[in-house]
């Protein structure tokens, strides 16, 4: 009989040695069972119901002239309001996974939760611009001019 420290010992050894097993076994029985279509499913049922919700086109907030493409499912986009859409997508991500992403934003929405609206693409763009919420999470290269870098050259 092992001891709990050994057990431990035992079990991340093995999970190391048959992950790729494991993983392979995994996926063959979640396409065997269909997991993947019924998510999926979910998913478009969950994220048709968000757009009506919400009304079903864009709330418009520049007051751009809206062809009727631009209200068509295909163009709309969940948006977050204030912008923290980077932070909420990790934070729930590391706690359940991605797959009930839109059922949590329904969740929220039929709770009464002002932080969702539905914007088209165009729209969606010109919001994170103005509110400068684009590439926040991306680290921003720094630009050194050719004399700086000669000077960092001549100093190695």
């Amino acid at each position: 009989m092992m001891s709990p420290k050994e057990r431990k010992k035992y079990n991340a050894d093995y999970y190391k040695r048959n992950r790729k097993l494991r993983k392979q076994i995994s996926k063959s029985w979640k396409e065997k069972s269909g997991y993947y279509k019924k998510m999926n499913e979910q998913r478009k049922a969950d994220r048709k119901a968000i757009f009506s919700v919400l009304g079903g086109k864009c709330v418009n907030p520049f007051n751009l002239p809206h062809p009727d493409w631009c209200n068509d499912k295909r163009c709309l986009q969940i948006d977050h309001v204030n912008g923290n859409g980077p932070k909420d997508r990790k934070k729930y991500k590391e706690k359940y996974g991605m797959f009930a992403y839109y059922t949590y934003i329904l969740n929220k929405i039929k709770d009464g939760s002002k932080e969702y609206q539905l914007l088209c693409a165009n729209c969606n763009w010109i919001k994170r611009f103005v509110q400068k919420e684009h590439r926040v999470h991306v680290k921003q290269p720094i630009f050194k001019t050719k004399s700086e870098k000669l000077q960092e050259i001549t100093e190695k």
